[in-house]
């Protein structure tokens, strides 16, 4: 069936693009305004703590105390988040290419860019980062990423499987068809691939057996729209940030 949202909403005051939740916190990036913080440890109230102006902010990630902010300025800014209300800058890495999304592994950082390229960032000194690799694909769609472990999971027009326990170089395990619209973000939660595509539908491979992995979608309450992202809450929610209706909130996956 269709799924109807849960709980809570908070109007972002822009399209809502990625989000990240950690602990009782989820990152929320505006394209208008930039990174929202929002205490969401109340299943019927989401509350803001704090937050940070970058007009054009596209992508998020959030790993310990550090958060990692990237967007259409070719910077990715990193954020001190220990005290979640007030953000404090400790670097800003020069990227040579609009950042589309950022996931973070045991220190290092895989950014999707604007050429459809993965850049991997060494970031276990923050304030001294360096670039270690950059793989290319075909340019479009843009491609979204998710990471379970040692495994990183590309979406494009496929679904490659990586192994990145040498992050330096990461070796491919093995692809299958992606059958869903473009990709707008990936999650990988418990064995399944959640990936929000352009339109109506969350599309889920089910990795369960990594040798036929099953793939199925389910339809997205139209009014809420997509262009979003998806996080894993509590193992019943999927947490769904919307474009079109500017806004945040969740969805039952029970």
């Amino acid at each position: 069936g269709v799924l109807e949202p849960r709980g809570a909403y908070f109007a972002t005051a822009g399209n809502c693009v990625r989000v990240e939740r950690q602990g009782n916190y989820a990152y929320v990036v505006s394209r208008e305004y930039g990174l929202h913080v929002l205490d969401v440890s109340g299943s019927d109230h989401i509350e803001r703590v704090g937050g940070v102006t970058a007009q054009g902010a596209q992508a998020v990630a959030v790993a310990g105390k550090f958060a990692f902010l990237g967007g259409d300025d070719q910077v990715l800014r990193i954020f001190d988040v220990h005290d979640p209300t007030r953000l404090t800058l400790v670097n800003s890495v020069i990227i040579s290419n609009a950042i589309y999304d950022v996931k973070l592994h045991e220190g290092f950082a895989y950014l999707t860019v604007d050429t459809g390229e993965m850049v991997t960032l060494d970031v276990r000194d923050v304030t001294d980062v360096a670039q270690v690799n950059r793989y290319s694909e075909s340019t479009r769609p843009l491609p979204a990423i998710a990471i379970a472990g040692s495994r990183l999971y590309f979406v494009q027009s496929s679904v490659k499987v990586f192994d990145i326990s040498e992050p330096r170089n990461p070796r491919e395990l093995g692809s299958i068809p992606y059958l869903g619209d473009d990709p707008v973000s990936a999650y990988f939660d418990n064995a399944f691939l959640y990936v929000l595509g352009n339109f109506t539908f969350l599309n889920v491979l089910d990795f369960r057996d990594e040798t036929a992995p099953v793939y199925f979608d389910f339809p997205i309450n139209e009014s809420f729209a997509t262009f979003g992202s998806v996080i894993s809450g509590d193992g019943r929610y999927i947490y769904v940030g919307s474009q079109y209706e500017q806004s945040f909130c969740a969805f039952n996956a029970a």
